[in-house]
């Protein structure tokens, strides 16, 4: 039984090596073919820019090739089996079905945390620099910038300078309750970690909504927890940022009282979606004993016909509903998977009746 598990997994991680390839060739080809290839033969761009074009939008284009490339390989792998005969001999000397699909499975599970730390560490500075390259520099410079602080304050940047860590024209003010007991005005500053240094400002205070007191100051020093150039980040998109600096973006955005769905929906997304190779697998492995005979051609439409499904219902509907707020941003994340994972266990339950 061991040498005809070896001999199973080694199956399945050939052809998903040969799907992957595949389809990397096939993703990349088709879909920066018409723009990049273009720019390249008209002589537009330098041939390096449009070389590093293409390397750093291909992470992206690869992560979405997992799924498919997982559920060809089972369906290739035990389609052959079915083929020659050898899923008989393995079921005339006790293997189960399940225990056939075990080790492809856990293979499988490696393979999505793998695509996971692939998403996150590759893909979205992969992003980062394709917006770079197109002329869309990373934010450095800001102009008003407002959020809420911790302490009831409300803090506003005329001008963010995130990369030296200045700002110019700065407006501070506190509230009790509902009323303003608070400001500060200056003209510039800067922060060090939850240290703000201002310059050139008045204080004023106020007691049930009439000014107290103010006086006028060259410096001054307040602590505020919130970093001012976290907030640089909302000026890029989601998937430009890796899982700590989103998860971070999103908890001073919480803080600061803005709303933050977008960003949960994109949280949940870097977990659920690298799974999808393995939910689809789930699927693939039943569909490749009934329909194992028809060879390449039925494995290539089934894979793409259930990967579009997957698309289609996990990321346009699903998701696109909780990023407006009608679902929960995790169950708009995972719904797919779990609708998928649940017809793929039903059907292998049928094929092993």
């Amino acid at each position: 039984m061991r040498i005809l598990e070896r001999y199973i997994l080694r199956e399945y991680l050939r052809y998903f090596l040969m799907s992957f390839a595949f389809f990397v060739g096939l993703v990349i080809i088709v879909r920066l073919g018409d723009k990049e290839i273009g720019e390249l033969l008209s002589g537009d761009k330098p041939v390096w820019d449009v070389v590093r074009m293409i390397l750093y939008k291909s992470p992206a284009l690869v992560m979405q090739i997992f799924p498919a490339a997982g559920l060809l390989a089972i369906f290739f792998a035990l389609g052959r089996f079915v083929q020659t005969n050898e899923l008989t001999a393995m079921k005339a000397v006790g293997m189960s079905f399940y225990r056939m699909l075990i080790h492809p499975l856990i293979a499988t599970f490696l393979i999505c945390l793998l695509a996971g730390l692939f998403n996150d560490q590759i893909v979205s500075r992969a992003n980062r620099r394709v917006r770079e390259l197109e002329g869309k520099e990373a934010f450095v410079r800001g102009r008003n910038v407002i959020f809420r602080a911790r302490g009831d304050m409300i803090c506003y940047i005329q001008v963010l300078d995130a990369k030296n860590h200045g700002m110019r024209n700065v407006s501070i003010y506190q509230f009790e309750g509902d009323q303003l007991a608070r400001s500060i005005i200056a003209e510039a500053g800067s922060w060090r970690g939850s240290r703000w240094r201002l310059v050139n400002g008045i204080e004023r205070r106020f007691e049930n909504g009439r000014e107290v007191w103010a006086r006028r100051f060259d410096q001054i020093e307040l602590t505020i927890h919130e970093d001012p150039s976290i907030f640089a980040a909302t000026s890029m998109r989601p998937k430009e940022l890796t899982f700590s600096e989103l998860y971070r973006l999103a908890r001073h955005k919480l803080m600061a009282g803005q709303p933050i769905r977008i960003e949960k929906v994109e949280l949940h997304h870097r977990i659920a979606y690298p799974f999808a190779t393995f939910v689809v697998v789930l699927i693939g492995a039943p569909l490749a004993i009934w329909f194992g005979y028809a060879g390449f051609a039925a494995g290539f439409l089934l894979t793409m016909f259930v990967n579009f499904m997957y698309w289609g219902i996990g990321i346009a509907v699903f998701e696109a509903i909780g990023q407006i707020g009608a679902l929960p941003p995790a169950l708009s994340c995972w719904a797919a998977n779990m609708l998928f994972a649940a017809v793929g266990l039903g059907l292998i339950i049928k094929v092993r009746k």
